[in-house]
């Protein structure tokens, strides 16, 4: 099945695992962060049924933030600047879950 990939040697099947279960664990790590974050500040966020919740799912996390768009790059004095569209109050907040360089990233103070 693997040679369907295009992968015909054992070192890529091998890196492809690598990646794909570092990747893994990464999605299993990213919402206990998130609700850590949340209990600490007290925080909360609507769920599928428009409940408050301080448990939500990373699946459901990513559905709020469909819909961000990035407008625009620019390059101002050898710095990017980068224009995020449809930052309502709720993905800022998600946005603020992750830490300060996803904060960064997205241009949240």
């Amino acid at each position: 099945m693997a040679d369907t990939l295009f992968l015909k040697s054992p070192r890529r099947i091998e890196a492809l695992m690598m990646v794909m279960t570092l990747c893994l664990m990464i999605y299993n790590i990213s919402p206990r962060q998130m609700r850590v974050v949340l209990e600490e500040q007290n925080e909360t966020i609507p769920n599928q049924l428009g409940k408050q919740t301080s448990t939500p799912t990373l699946r459901w996390a990513f559905q709020l933030m469909e819909g961000v768009i990035v407008a625009l790059k620019l390059l101002q004095n050898d710095e990017t600047r980068t224009t995020y569209f449809n930052l309502n109050a709720l993905r800022v907040i998600i946005v603020r879950l992750f830490g300060p360089l996803v904060c960064e990233i997205h241009g949240i103070a």
